[in-house]
C-alpha cells in the first residue's frame, strides 16, 4: 500500500475502511496484472467491518469492532478516541536487526486474513 501507518489507523479510526480497501496491494495485483501468482482468482465483496489483521499486537487487552458506519458519523473526540484506541492495539513501528541497517521502521495495518477463490470454468474458457 502506498499509505502511512498513520495514514491507516487514521482511516480506520474515521471509519473510511473504502479508502483502505481502494489502497491494498493484493486487491491491485488482482486486478492489474496479467502474470501473477494470483492469476485468476477472485476475491469476494469483503464486509464492511472487516478491520485490518496485520499487526496486531500480541498479547492486547481489547480489540476494535466498531461499526465503520457508525464512527463515520461520531463526534471528532470519540474519533479521537477511536484512534487512540487503535494506537493501543496495532503495532505500528519496529527497529530492524542491526545488521539490516537497525532502523525504525513503519509496520502498515493491512489485510490479510482473506478468501481468495478461483474456478475451473474460467481456466477454460481463456
Amino acid at each position: 500500500t502506498s499509505l502511512t501507518a498513520d495514514t491507516v489507523l487514521q482511516k480506520m479510526a474515521l471509519g473510511n475502511l473504502d479508502d483502505l480497501w481502494a489502497a491494498d496491494s493484493l486487491n491491485d495485483e488482482l486486478k492489474t496484472r496479467k502474470a501473477c501468482a494470483f492469476k485468476n482468482f477472485k476475491e469476494p465483496r469483503p464486509r464492511l467491518d472487516f478491520y485490518p489483521t496485520y499487526k496486531k499486537k500480541p498479547n492486547r487487552q481489547l480489540d476494535f469492532d466498531q461499526n465503520p458506519l457508525e464512527l463515520k458519523n461520531m463526534s471528532a473526540a470519540s474519533q479521537q478516541s477511536s484512534l487512540s484506541q487503535l494506537d493501543k492495539i496495532y503495532t505500528t513501528k519496529y527497529k530492524e536487526p542491526f545488521y539490516k541497517g537497525g532502523l525504525i521502521q513503519d509496520r502498515i495495518p493491512s489485510f490479510c486474513d482473506r478468501v481468495l477463490y478461483h474456478t475451473i470454468d474460467h481456466e477454460i474458457n481463456d
